[in-house]
């Protein structure tokens, strides 16, 4: 009961929607959205390699919100960042870097891509 009469002018997401199930990524953003007076800040790929659900995150936001890109880096990871921007070297830390580097990584892992979005509930 009381969480129902909660209001918002700020929710925060990074990085677990991929990881929800269909149900529960549902669940969240129809929780969240007649609570929301303000915006949601939404940082998720759009699904995950370990995540058998067939989500896709920009979808499911999409249905309930308008969205607004945040403009900057899309990279998932340290090696993302320099297999896709090699000039950012110096941005990554050494040990982030041999860690990321000596990990195994699939591709789809090396080259995932947060979305970043300012998220206004839709009417």
């Amino acid at each position: 009961y009381y969480l129902n009469n909660l209001r918002f002018h700020l929710a925060i997401n990074v990085g677990s929607f991929q990881e929800m199930n269909c149900e529960q990524l549902d669940n969240y953003l129809d929780f969240v959205k007649p609570r929301l007076n303000g915006v949601l800040y939404s940082q998720n790929q759009d699904s995950h390699t370990r995540n058998s659900s067939p989500i896709n995150v920009t979808q499911a936001l999409r249905k309930r919100f308008a969205l607004e890109e945040v403009r900057g880096v899309k990279a998932f990871s340290p090696a993302a960042i320099l297999l896709t921007d090699p000039s950012r070297l110096l941005d990554v830390r050494p040990r982030t870097l041999l860690k990321y580097l000596n990990k195994k990584l699939s591709p789809q892992e090396r080259y995932a891509v947060n979305h970043e979005y300012i998220c206004r509930p839709l009417p």
